[in-house]
């Protein structure tokens, strides 16, 4: 699949990574920490022409 769109497959795995985030928030948002390996599988997706980036959380994204 091209363009704005992501395969069904990214999309669940990106919801699974939030997920993970959300419920260690909720675990202990005293001392919460953001773990990296959260990522590894949205970066194996990850079409590699298209760097991963958090602009379109921060509306920094460049169309």
């Amino acid at each position: 699949m091209k363009g704005a769109l992501k395969s069904v497959k990214y999309n669940v795995t990106v919801l699974q990574s939030y997920r993970k985030t959300i419920d260690a928030y909720c675990a202990d948002p005293e001392n919460y920490a953001f773990q990296e390996e959260w990522l590894d599988a949205i970066r194996e997706l990850q079409d590699p022409r298209r760097e991963l980036t958090y602009g379109f959380f921060y509306k920094e994204q460049v169309y």
